[in-house]
């Protein structure tokens, strides 16, 4: 288990190098230069979605202890979704019941949620036409995807994508479903 990164331990290095080629580090006390590092360290917890150092230890301990439980990535809860009425119903349903593992945080989850949230907004304004948002959540997958996942931020905005669109495809299909059972229904 390891617990910090090569980037982070990197600019703690680097951190430290500064300080001591200043010129103003001799007037630094210890307490000054704990406290720049304790900032730094937890700067660097906080990028990560932890509030502190000791935070990001407890959780990996944890980790490390249910090491069999993989963190589940975040997922809409299709079945909340089941009674809707249309797809817009189904689909706000749907969203609504994303839950986030306590693993998924920080620039990660704060990408997942800009992700669902821009897509909120686009489906609110097309209620009654969703497959205008069904291209448009394709042609932006294909940019993102094109651009690569150059950090957390980036693959939780990725992944919100995913879901948004996984969340499309199903709302398509459950009506598609109940127009059948109707269809079915009056033909007997």
């Amino acid at each position: 288990m390891q617990m910090v990164d090569k980037k982070d331990d990197n600019s703690l290095d680097e951190m430290l190098e500064k300080h001591i080629n200043d010129d103003s580090f001799e007037s630094t006390t210890v307490d000054d230069f704990g406290r720049m590092v304790t900032r730094a360290v937890n700067s660097a917890a906080k990028d990560k979605g932890y509030d502190s150092l000791t935070e990001m230890i407890k959780d990996e301990i944890a980790i490390g202890i249910d090491a069999k439980n993989k963190p589940r990535r975040p997922v809409a809860k299709l079945s909340a979704a089941s009674d809707s009425e249309n797809r817009y119903e189904y689909f706000m349903k749907a969203i609504d019941s994303v839950n986030y593992d306590s693993r998924y945080r920080g620039n990660y989850k704060t990408g997942h949620i800009e992700a669902v949230e821009r897509y909120i907004d686009k489906v609110e304004l097309n209620k009654q036409n969703l497959v205008i948002v069904d291209r448009i959540i394709k042609q932006e997958l294909n940019a993102v995807n094109r651009r690569g996942n150059q950090n957390l931020y980036d693959k939780g905005y990725y992944d919100g994508l995913k879901t948004v669109e996984r969340v499309l495809v199903q709302s398509k299909n459950a009506m598609m479903m109940r127009v059948a059972s109707v269809l079915k229904g009056a033909i007997r």
